[in-house]
């Protein structure tokens, strides 16, 4: 296993975001990655893996989502990894296949060791690291997470659904059209995710912001207690000006750390909620959605990223 080029420190003051290769089990699999500006002595703060939706790439994602411009501000690193057309004609992430349900297979494993290759080159800790996806990406971020609770402190799912919400093609269709999802058990220490869905997706539908969210809260999860974990959310009404509504519930457990939010926006469809225009599958009107993920990051675990 091997990353180029990560483990280098850039110049002072420095700002990157550039095509790299990772070599993995004898592949060589393409991501870009930004580095926040850094002055003399300065260490970033954490890392970010971000994967892309379908029909996207990492350039447009980043554009899309402004979280290069969010991770300068709390200095911390932003990965994407690249799905090439060769693994998906539509360059969606394969997180129905049976490989990517399990840990040590699929293109999880190569995500995984990705992060914890870049993580060990800048000196991060697990409570520094966190993914996050649009779509298929937010379903492949979910699945990642569940699989290897050990390399992420925090997780972010965007539009997307939980993990083993399908196996194979056909179902992950059904799955997408109908909001069913067959669901997993939960792994041995689960991980604190943010949801963000807006109700008027057509693509996947709405329901699938709950199931994330329930499956984030399976209380046979070690380290996260709550007396009543689906009862008792802290809801916010929101508005963003000039733009749409919002529900925000927050689950807390008895240290008052929050375990998983959810982001229900309305009268939104299938989209990256506050977005730019400059990238594919965004709404610039809904609440921006980088900025509320590095907030929840940040307090995942200690030393984490602030948000802007």
């Amino acid at each position: 296993m091997a990353a180029r080029p990560v483990a280098h420190a850039p110049s002072p003051r420095t700002e990157v975001f550039h095509t790299a290769v990772f070599a993995y089990r004898g592949a060589e699999h393409r991501y870009k990655i930004y580095v926040p500006p850094l002055a003399p002595g300065q260490q970033v703060t954490g890392l970010v893996v971000m994967l892309h939706g379908c029909q996207q790439t990492p350039d447009d994602f980043a554009a899309g989502t402004r979280m290069n411009d969010h991770a300068r501000d709390a200095q911390c690193i932003v990965v994407y990894p690249c799905q090439p057309a060769s693994a998906h004609r539509q360059r969606c992430w394969n997180w129905f296949d049976p490989a990517a349900q399990v840990r040590g297979t699929g293109e999880p494993a190569w995500i995984a060791a990705l992060a914890r290759g870049t993580a060990k080159a800048w000196g991060l800790r697990r409570q520094q690291v966190f993914i996050a996806g649009l779509s298929a990406g937010g379903a492949m971020a979910a699945a990642v997470a569940h699989a290897y609770p050990d390399v992420f402190a925090a997780c972010g799912v965007h539009s997307g659904l939980a993990a083993g919400a399908a196996r194979g093609m056909v179902g992950a269709l059904s799955a997408m059209r109908h909001g069913s999802s067959i669901g997993r058990p939960p792994p041995v220490r689960q991980v604190p995710t943010i949801v963000f869905h807006g109700d008027r997706d057509r693509a996947v539908h709405p329901r699938h912001g709950a199931h994330v969210l329930a499956a984030a809260l399976k209380p046979s999860a070690t380290g996260i207690a709550l007396a009543d974990p689906l009862a008792s959310p802290e809801v916010t009404a929101m508005q963003t000006e000039g733009g749409h509504a919002s529900t925000r519930h927050i689950y807390r457990n008895p240290q008052r750390r929050a375990v998983a939010e959810r982001w229900e926006v309305h009268g939104m469809g299938h989209a990256w909620s506050g977005g730019s225009t400059r990238g594919s599958y965004v709404d610039p009107a809904g609440p921006d959605a980088s900025a509320a993920m590095l907030a929840f990051f940040r307090q995942a675990g200690p030393g984490t990223p602030s948000a802007r």
